[in-house]
């Protein structure tokens, strides 16, 4: 199913309908029933819906916004310095699971 909706959006990109986001799995406090995987009092849920993704930036061409989403992995593997709170763990957690979408339209 994901495969036709990859087909759609590509096509539609070819005839100029579409923009492009960079999109980042949302990161959400832990609730005491929470089952997925924690880190700190934050998870980022990778198994969320694609409409319950944030959108960080849009982009005119796909080729722009695999640019970002390259860089946005990137970073998120460099060491940062000083203490790194929960959420700023599953923040960079969510970002290495950047994703460039088509838009339905720009």
């Amino acid at each position: 199913m994901w495969y036709r909706s990859f087909v759609k959006a590509r096509y539609a990109a070819a005839l100029g309908l579409v923009g492009w986001y960079l999109i980042l799995p949302p990161v959400n406090p832990t609730s005491a029933n929470s089952r997925r995987s924690m880190d700190g009092a934050w998870w980022t849920d990778i198994r969320a819906k694609l409409k319950d993704w944030q959108v960080t930036e849009s982009f005119d061409e796909a080729a722009d916004c695999e640019i970002a989403r390259d860089k946005t992995i990137e970073d998120s593997r460099k060491p940062r310095r000083g203490h790194s709170s929960g959420y700023q763990r599953a923040f960079r957690i969510a970002e290495s699971h950047a994703q460039c979408i088509a838009s339905k339209e720009k």
